[in-house]
């Protein structure tokens, strides 16, 4: 049996999001017309699972594509659907037909099969498996791998009296608690829109049953950004929470300054007609309550989720810190793995007399900074404050701040997070 089918399905996966209507229409036409030709030029076609399951799927996606609103595509779209759903049918037909005839036919005397010839057990119990479920296993696998991303940073056992400073919260990076909530907010409220994209729903069309696995999605996550669908639909999400977030804060602006423009007004000296005759004054407006299902709605109902802090260990993120988790696509685990052990060696160097170089650690954790993806570096220099306090000093810490900005405020700037929960020792003075 020909591939053409199944690589060219897997080809829409690889189309622009902004390409146009006639790429599209020959990349279906090429499915199409290749399904075809195997149906026309091999009467057993039909007896092959992989090219039915192809077939399967090429019609299912037809069926969605008569759902967009441009009527000469989803035209094109039901014609090609339906011509091809008559010639698996008619074929089908045949088939069963020809099976029907053979049955009729005088048998020859059954003889007892030889172990050789004995079904695998193993066989018959893969073929009795049910079918794996795209979104399912899609979901698992982004949440697995979101969730790895934010382990690199999860501290074991961090001092108490680090904690204490923070009303024994643990900065929401570093606590694996803030993982399993972030993984429930991905399955309820991210999966499912990312899932109904067009661009997903044309990947999910070209993945076969034999490419159901941790490793496929895995690739596709990694991809470089550009050609990253996923990621791109992904920070769409975030997008929305980042606007849902910006229009409350909007209206709270907008109530407030209400608020004081009705306080103030009537203050100077009136009439006594004036103050006899006095206008009412309109009351202002409270928050407007976004309609339920609402992009705002829901992107304010995500926040909520992350950032309720009733009985959770955590310090939740704040709005600015919203790009970490677009940023963690960029995180390779081995390299932060390997960066976290170089960090602990050059600070037990520096702790041991005479054996490392001095500000050799400050220096390496600066150039992380600049070095690795959005905040990548920062954490890691949080993670190892946290995990090994006991040799990131305060000469250290000093030595570090001092060497990635020369005043508190570009400080502040630079590492974000890391001074959120990380005091800046460096005097005013001193800058």
């Amino acid at each position: 049996m020909s591939v053409g089918a199944n690589s060219v399905l897997s080809n829409l996966a690889q189309l622009a999001p902004d390409s146009d209507k006639s790429s599209v229409i020959d990349a279906i036409d090429t499915a199409v017309d290749d399904l075809i030709t195997q149906l026309n030029s091999d009467t057993q076609a039909v007896a092959n699972p992989e090219f039915l399951e192809q077939t399967k799927q090429t019609i299912i996606f037809l069926e969605a594509c008569t759902g967009f609103p441009d009527p000469e595509f989803t035209e094109h779209a039901r014609r090609r659907m339906l011509e091809l759903q008559d010639l698996l049918i008619n074929a089908v037909d045949l088939d069963s037909t020809a099976e029907t005839n053979d049955s009729g036919a005088e048998s020859a005397p059954a003889t007892p099969a030889s172990d050789d010839e004995l079904p695998d057990a193993s066989e018959e119990a893969a073929s009795e498996a049910e079918p794996l479920n795209f979104e399912e296993v899609f979901t698992d696998i982004l949440c697995k791998f979101v969730c790895e991303r934010l382990a690199l940073f999860h501290v074991n056992q961090p001092p108490s009296h680090l904690l204490d400073k923070h009303d024994g919260r643990l900065p929401y990076p570093v606590s694996l608690e803030f993982s399993t909530v972030l993984e429930d907010v991905i399955r309820k409220y991210f999966a499912g829109p990312i899932l109904r994209s067009r661009n997903m729903k044309i990947l999910a069309g070209g993945v076969g049953q034999k490419d159901m696995n941790e490793k496929y999605f895995m690739d596709v996550f990694n991809l470089p950004k550009r050609e990253n669908v996923v990621r791109t639909l992904w920070s769409s999400q975030w997008d929305i929470v980042k606007a849902a977030i910006h229009s409350q804060q909007s209206i709270q602006a907008e109530t407030s300054k209400g608020k004081g423009a009705a306080k103030g007004k009537g203050k100077g000296k009136q009439s006594l007609m004036g103050r006899m005759f006095s206008k009412k004054e309109k009351g202002t407006k409270g928050p407007v309550t976004p309609p339920v299902g609402s992009d705002t709605a829901i992107g304010l109902e995500i926040w909520a989720a992350l950032t309720n802090e009733e009985g959770r260990e955590f310090d939740p993120p704040l709005p600015e810190e919203i790009g970490i988790f677009d940023a963690l696509f960029d995180y390779k685990p081995d390299t932060v793995n390997k960066r976290k052990v170089a960090v602990e060696q050059l600070l037990r160097q520096e702790v041991s007399a005479q054996e490392g170089r001095e500000g050799s650690s400050r220096l390496y954790m600066s150039r992380m900074v600049m070095e690795l993806p959005p905040h990548c570096g920062e954490l890691i220099a949080l993670w190892t404050y946290y995990e090994h306090n006991d040799i990131f000093s305060p000469e250290v810490l000093k030595a570090y701040l001092a060497s990635t900005a020369t005043n508190e405020r570009a400080r502040r700037a630079a590492l974000p997070l890391f001074l959120r929960w990380v005091e800046d020792p460096i005097g005013r003075g001193e800058e």
